[in-house]
Protein backbone atom coordinates (compact mmCIF):
# COMPACT_ATOMS: atom_id res chain seq x y z
CA UNK A 1 0.00 0.00 0.00
CA UNK A 2 1.31 3.43 -0.93
CA UNK A 3 2.33 5.73 1.86
CA UNK A 4 -0.12 8.62 1.92
CA UNK A 5 1.38 10.39 4.92
CA UNK A 6 2.17 14.00 3.95
CA UNK A 7 5.90 14.60 3.70
CA UNK A 8 7.66 17.67 5.01
CA UNK A 9 8.17 18.84 1.43
CA UNK A 10 4.42 18.79 0.84
CA UNK A 11 3.66 21.05 3.79
CA UNK A 12 4.75 24.34 2.16
CA UNK A 13 2.60 23.54 -0.88
CA UNK A 14 -0.36 22.67 1.33
CA UNK A 15 0.06 25.89 3.28
CA UNK A 16 0.26 27.93 0.08
CA UNK A 17 -2.90 26.28 -1.22
CA UNK A 18 -4.71 26.98 2.04
CA UNK A 19 -3.60 30.59 1.99
CA UNK A 20 -4.62 30.87 -1.68
CA UNK A 21 -8.08 29.50 -0.81
CA UNK A 22 -8.50 32.04 1.96
CA UNK A 23 -7.20 34.89 -0.19
CA UNK A 24 -9.14 34.10 -3.37
CA UNK A 25 -12.35 32.52 -2.05
CA UNK A 26 -13.05 33.72 1.50
CA UNK A 27 -11.18 37.03 1.50
CA UNK A 28 -12.93 38.65 -1.51
CA UNK A 29 -16.30 38.35 0.20
CA UNK A 30 -14.97 39.87 3.40
CA UNK A 31 -13.27 42.67 1.48
CA UNK A 32 -16.54 43.49 -0.25
CA UNK A 33 -18.20 43.58 3.17
CA UNK A 34 -15.67 46.19 4.29
CA UNK A 35 -13.48 46.50 7.38
CA UNK A 36 -16.41 47.35 9.67
CA UNK A 37 -18.33 44.12 9.16
CA UNK A 38 -15.12 42.09 9.02
CA UNK A 39 -14.03 43.62 12.32
CA UNK A 40 -17.33 42.74 14.00
CA UNK A 41 -17.14 39.19 12.67
CA UNK A 42 -13.56 38.84 13.90
CA UNK A 43 -14.58 39.99 17.39
CA UNK A 44 -17.33 37.38 17.50
CA UNK A 45 -14.92 34.67 16.41
CA UNK A 46 -12.41 35.73 19.07
CA UNK A 47 -15.04 35.69 21.82
CA UNK A 48 -16.27 32.31 20.62
CA UNK A 49 -12.81 30.79 20.78
CA UNK A 50 -12.29 32.20 24.27
CA UNK A 51 -15.60 30.83 25.55
CA UNK A 52 -14.93 27.36 24.17
CA UNK A 53 -12.27 27.16 26.87
CA UNK A 54 -9.39 25.64 24.90
CA UNK A 55 -6.07 24.94 26.66
CA UNK A 56 -4.63 28.05 25.07
CA UNK A 57 -7.06 30.13 27.13
CA UNK A 58 -5.68 28.66 30.33
CA UNK A 59 -2.15 29.45 29.19
CA UNK A 60 -3.14 33.01 28.37
CA UNK A 61 -4.81 33.40 31.77
CA UNK A 62 -1.76 32.08 33.56
CA UNK A 63 0.54 34.47 31.71
CA UNK A 64 -1.74 37.45 32.31
CA UNK A 65 -2.12 36.70 36.02
CA UNK A 66 1.66 36.46 36.39
CA UNK A 67 2.15 39.83 34.73
CA UNK A 68 -0.93 41.74 35.89
CA UNK A 69 -1.87 40.15 39.22
CA UNK A 70 -0.51 43.00 41.32
CA UNK A 71 -2.32 45.69 39.34
CA UNK A 72 -5.67 44.13 38.37
CA UNK A 73 -8.40 42.12 40.03
CA UNK A 74 -9.09 38.53 38.85
CA UNK A 75 -12.29 39.72 37.15
CA UNK A 76 -10.43 42.46 35.30
CA UNK A 77 -7.76 40.02 34.16
CA UNK A 78 -10.43 37.70 32.75
CA UNK A 79 -11.86 40.64 30.80
CA UNK A 80 -8.40 41.56 29.53
CA UNK A 81 -7.71 38.02 28.33
CA UNK A 82 -11.09 37.73 26.61
CA UNK A 83 -10.42 41.05 24.88
CA UNK A 84 -6.99 39.79 23.82
CA UNK A 85 -8.67 36.90 21.97
CA UNK A 86 -10.82 39.45 20.15
CA UNK A 87 -7.75 41.46 19.21
CA UNK A 88 -5.96 38.34 17.96
CA UNK A 89 -8.89 37.58 15.65
CA UNK A 90 -9.04 41.20 14.51
CA UNK A 91 -5.41 40.94 13.42
CA UNK A 92 -6.33 38.34 10.81
CA UNK A 93 -9.31 40.37 9.63
CA UNK A 94 -7.16 43.48 9.26
CA UNK A 95 -4.62 41.62 7.15
CA UNK A 96 -7.21 41.45 4.36
CA UNK A 97 -7.14 45.22 3.96
CA UNK A 98 -3.42 45.98 4.31
CA UNK A 99 -2.69 46.31 0.60
CA UNK A 100 -5.86 48.26 -0.10
CA UNK A 101 -5.87 50.64 2.87
CA UNK A 102 -2.15 51.25 3.26
CA UNK A 103 -1.37 51.87 -0.39
CA UNK A 104 1.00 54.78 -1.03
CA UNK A 105 -0.05 57.76 1.13
CA UNK A 106 -3.43 56.26 2.09
CA UNK A 107 -1.92 54.98 5.34
CA UNK A 108 -2.26 58.50 6.77
CA UNK A 109 -6.05 58.06 6.81
CA UNK A 110 -5.82 55.02 9.05
CA UNK A 111 -2.69 55.43 11.20
CA UNK A 112 -2.17 58.35 13.55
CA UNK A 113 1.32 59.16 14.77
CA UNK A 114 1.39 59.54 18.54
CA UNK A 115 3.96 60.76 21.04
CA UNK A 116 6.67 58.63 22.57
CA UNK A 117 5.20 56.25 25.09
CA UNK A 118 7.59 56.45 28.06
CA UNK A 119 6.55 59.93 29.14
CA UNK A 120 3.88 61.43 26.91
CA UNK A 121 3.82 64.76 28.72
CA UNK A 122 7.50 65.46 28.08
CA UNK A 123 7.98 63.51 24.85
CA UNK A 124 8.74 64.94 21.45
CA UNK A 125 6.04 64.54 18.85
CA UNK A 126 6.37 61.52 16.59
CA UNK A 127 7.18 63.61 13.48
CA UNK A 128 9.90 65.55 15.35
CA UNK A 129 11.50 62.37 16.67
CA UNK A 130 11.22 60.70 13.28
CA UNK A 131 12.78 63.60 11.39
CA UNK A 132 15.60 64.00 13.90
CA UNK A 133 16.57 60.34 13.65
CA UNK A 134 16.25 60.17 9.88
CA UNK A 135 18.39 63.29 9.42
CA UNK A 136 21.29 61.53 11.15
CA UNK A 137 21.55 59.00 8.33
CA UNK A 138 22.19 56.14 10.75
CA UNK A 139 20.81 52.65 10.55
CA UNK A 140 17.55 51.94 12.37
CA UNK A 141 16.44 48.83 14.23
CA UNK A 142 12.67 48.85 14.71
CA UNK A 143 11.53 46.38 17.32
CA UNK A 144 8.09 45.59 18.67
CA UNK A 145 6.12 43.04 20.71
CA UNK A 146 3.08 40.89 19.96
CA UNK A 147 0.94 43.91 20.72
CA UNK A 148 -1.73 45.49 18.54
CA UNK A 149 -0.91 44.84 14.90
CA UNK A 150 2.83 44.51 14.14
CA UNK A 151 2.11 43.95 10.44
CA UNK A 152 0.46 47.38 10.19
CA UNK A 153 3.50 48.81 11.96
CA UNK A 154 5.87 47.24 9.44
CA UNK A 155 3.96 48.46 6.39
CA UNK A 156 3.47 51.97 7.80
CA UNK A 157 7.17 52.36 8.53
CA UNK A 158 7.92 50.97 5.09
CA UNK A 159 5.72 53.67 3.58
CA UNK A 160 7.33 56.41 5.68
CA UNK A 161 10.90 55.35 4.90
CA UNK A 162 10.40 54.01 1.39
CA UNK A 163 11.61 50.52 2.28
CA UNK A 164 12.37 48.46 5.37
CA UNK A 165 13.66 44.92 5.85
CA UNK A 166 11.57 42.55 7.98
CA UNK A 167 13.84 40.00 9.66
CA UNK A 168 12.28 36.83 11.07
CA UNK A 169 12.62 33.08 11.29
CA UNK A 170 9.23 32.46 9.71
CA UNK A 171 9.49 28.66 9.69
CA UNK A 172 10.05 28.29 13.44
CA UNK A 173 7.76 31.14 14.54
CA UNK A 174 4.22 30.10 13.58
CA UNK A 175 2.71 33.24 15.10
CA UNK A 176 4.29 35.35 12.37
CA UNK A 177 4.54 32.78 9.60
CA UNK A 178 1.36 34.04 7.95
CA UNK A 179 2.79 37.55 7.74
CA UNK A 180 5.06 36.46 4.93
CA UNK A 181 2.16 36.02 2.52
CA UNK A 182 0.62 39.33 3.61
CA UNK A 183 3.83 41.39 3.43
CA UNK A 184 5.67 39.74 0.56
CA UNK A 185 5.40 41.61 -2.70
CA UNK A 186 4.79 45.02 -1.16
CA UNK A 187 7.35 47.44 -2.64
CA UNK A 188 8.07 48.96 0.77
CA UNK A 189 8.85 45.60 2.43
CA UNK A 190 11.84 43.33 1.91
CA UNK A 191 11.66 39.96 3.66
CA UNK A 192 14.95 38.72 5.15
CA UNK A 193 15.04 35.14 6.38
CA UNK A 194 16.93 34.54 9.60
CA UNK A 195 19.24 32.14 7.76
CA UNK A 196 20.30 35.01 5.48
CA UNK A 197 20.44 37.72 8.13
CA UNK A 198 24.08 37.29 9.12
CA UNK A 199 25.29 38.33 5.68
CA UNK A 200 22.49 40.78 4.83
CA UNK A 201 21.67 42.81 7.95
CA UNK A 202 25.15 44.33 8.55
CA UNK A 203 25.17 45.71 5.00
CA UNK A 204 21.71 47.19 5.49
CA UNK A 205 22.69 48.99 8.69
CA UNK A 206 26.04 50.15 7.31
CA UNK A 207 24.17 51.87 4.47
CA UNK A 208 21.76 53.58 6.88
CA UNK A 209 18.91 51.18 6.16
CA UNK A 210 16.19 49.90 8.47
CA UNK A 211 15.39 46.46 9.84
CA UNK A 212 12.17 45.48 11.62
CA UNK A 213 11.87 42.56 14.03
CA UNK A 214 10.01 41.22 17.05
CA UNK A 215 12.02 42.04 20.16
CA UNK A 216 10.48 39.81 22.82
CA UNK A 217 11.72 36.40 21.70
CA UNK A 218 13.52 34.33 24.30
CA UNK A 219 16.72 32.32 24.26
CA UNK A 220 17.01 29.01 26.08
CA UNK A 221 19.91 27.92 28.21
CA UNK A 222 22.36 30.16 30.02
CA UNK A 223 23.23 32.49 27.18
CA UNK A 224 21.40 35.70 26.47
CA UNK A 225 20.63 38.84 28.44
CA UNK A 226 18.91 38.20 31.81
CA UNK A 227 15.88 40.47 32.07
CA UNK A 228 12.41 40.56 33.61
CA UNK A 229 9.60 40.31 31.05
CA UNK A 230 5.92 40.33 32.08
CA UNK A 231 6.50 38.59 35.39
CA UNK A 232 9.08 36.11 34.12
CA UNK A 233 12.85 35.97 34.32
CA UNK A 234 13.95 35.38 30.75
CA UNK A 235 17.08 35.40 28.64
CA UNK A 236 16.63 37.82 25.77
CA UNK A 237 18.56 37.58 22.53
CA UNK A 238 21.64 39.80 22.54
CA UNK A 239 21.54 40.24 18.75
CA UNK A 240 19.81 43.63 18.65
CA UNK A 241 22.26 45.08 21.16
CA UNK A 242 25.24 43.67 19.28
CA UNK A 243 24.06 45.11 15.97
CA UNK A 244 23.26 48.51 17.45
CA UNK A 245 26.66 48.77 19.15
CA UNK A 246 28.65 47.51 16.18
CA UNK A 247 26.95 49.58 13.47
CA UNK A 248 25.95 52.63 15.53
CA UNK A 249 22.28 51.96 14.77
CA UNK A 250 19.46 53.62 16.70
CA UNK A 251 17.02 51.17 18.30
CA UNK A 252 13.38 52.24 18.25
CA UNK A 253 10.91 50.15 20.28
CA UNK A 254 7.63 50.90 18.51
CA UNK A 255 3.99 49.90 18.90
CA UNK A 256 0.93 50.00 16.68
CA UNK A 257 -2.24 49.67 18.75
CA UNK A 258 -5.86 49.83 17.71
CA UNK A 259 -8.08 52.84 18.19
CA UNK A 260 -11.84 52.64 18.64
CA UNK A 261 -12.91 52.38 15.01
CA UNK A 262 -12.23 49.51 12.58
CA UNK A 263 -8.88 49.64 10.81
CA UNK A 264 -7.77 52.63 12.86
CA UNK A 265 -4.39 52.60 14.60
CA UNK A 266 -2.07 54.65 16.77
CA UNK A 267 1.65 54.37 16.04
CA UNK A 268 4.14 55.25 18.77
CA UNK A 269 7.85 55.46 19.16
CA UNK A 270 8.10 54.13 22.69
CA UNK A 271 11.70 55.23 23.12
CA UNK A 272 14.73 56.25 21.09
CA UNK A 273 17.72 54.18 22.23
CA UNK A 274 21.06 55.58 21.12
CA UNK A 275 23.85 53.04 21.70
CA UNK A 276 26.30 55.89 22.29
CA UNK A 277 24.38 57.00 25.38
CA UNK A 278 24.61 53.45 26.79
CA UNK A 279 28.39 53.15 26.30
CA UNK A 280 27.83 50.76 23.37
CA UNK A 281 26.88 48.07 25.91
CA UNK A 282 24.82 45.43 24.02
CA UNK A 283 23.24 44.04 27.19
CA UNK A 284 22.12 47.46 28.40
CA UNK A 285 20.66 48.25 24.98
CA UNK A 286 18.61 45.05 25.11
CA UNK A 287 17.45 45.65 28.70
CA UNK A 288 16.33 49.17 27.84
CA UNK A 289 14.45 47.89 24.80
CA UNK A 290 12.70 45.14 26.77
CA UNK A 291 11.69 47.56 29.54
CA UNK A 292 10.24 49.92 26.95
CA UNK A 293 8.22 47.18 25.24
CA UNK A 294 6.97 45.89 28.59
CA UNK A 295 5.75 49.38 29.53
CA UNK A 296 3.82 49.50 26.25
CA UNK A 297 2.18 46.13 26.93
CA UNK A 298 1.19 47.22 30.43
CA UNK A 299 -0.40 50.34 28.99
CA UNK A 300 -2.67 48.32 26.65
CA UNK A 301 -2.71 44.77 28.06
CA UNK A 302 -5.95 43.85 26.31
CA UNK A 303 -4.18 44.16 22.94
CA UNK A 304 -1.31 41.84 23.84
CA UNK A 305 -1.25 38.24 22.61
CA UNK A 306 -1.00 36.58 26.01
CA UNK A 307 -0.99 33.15 24.41
CA UNK A 308 2.43 33.72 22.83
CA UNK A 309 4.05 31.80 25.68
CA UNK A 310 2.18 28.69 24.49
CA UNK A 311 4.60 28.40 21.58
CA UNK A 312 7.55 29.36 23.76
CA UNK A 313 6.76 26.72 26.38
CA UNK A 314 6.23 24.02 23.77
CA UNK A 315 9.51 24.82 22.12
CA UNK A 316 11.38 24.96 25.43
CA UNK A 317 10.08 21.55 26.48
CA UNK A 318 11.27 19.85 23.30
CA UNK A 319 14.46 21.75 22.60
CA UNK A 320 17.65 20.11 23.82
CA UNK A 321 20.86 21.98 24.46
CA UNK A 322 22.68 20.83 21.30
CA UNK A 323 19.75 21.87 19.12
CA UNK A 324 19.47 25.18 20.93
CA UNK A 325 23.13 25.88 20.32
CA UNK A 326 22.49 25.63 16.58
CA UNK A 327 19.56 28.01 16.63
CA UNK A 328 21.23 31.37 17.38
CA UNK A 329 23.66 31.21 14.45
CA UNK A 330 23.00 34.82 13.64
CA UNK A 331 23.76 36.01 17.16
CA UNK A 332 26.96 33.96 17.31
CA UNK A 333 28.11 35.36 13.99
CA UNK A 334 27.55 38.94 15.10
CA UNK A 335 29.44 38.23 18.31
CA UNK A 336 32.40 36.89 16.35
CA UNK A 337 32.36 40.01 14.19
CA UNK A 338 32.46 42.23 17.28
CA UNK A 339 35.46 40.38 18.68
CA UNK A 340 37.53 40.88 15.53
Amino acid sequence: MANTTPTNSSKPLRERLRHAYLQHVIAPGLRLSGPGLTDRLARRVGRGVYRLGPPIRQIAMSNAIRALGDAYSPASIRQIVEASFEHAARFWGESLFIRQRLAHQDWRKHVSLGSKGIDDAAADSFPATFERIRSQGRGLILTTAYLGNPAIAAVTWGRMLGRIHVVADFDSQPMIKAWRNDLEGLPCIEIVERSEALSVVPRILQKGGTIFTIGEHTRYGRKGVPVRWLGRDIRAYRTIGLLAARYDAVVLPITCTRQSGPFSFDMRIEQSIDPRSLRLDPDEIVRTMIESLEAAVMRSPEQYLWATWNAVAARASTERAPAASKDPRFESGVGQTLRR
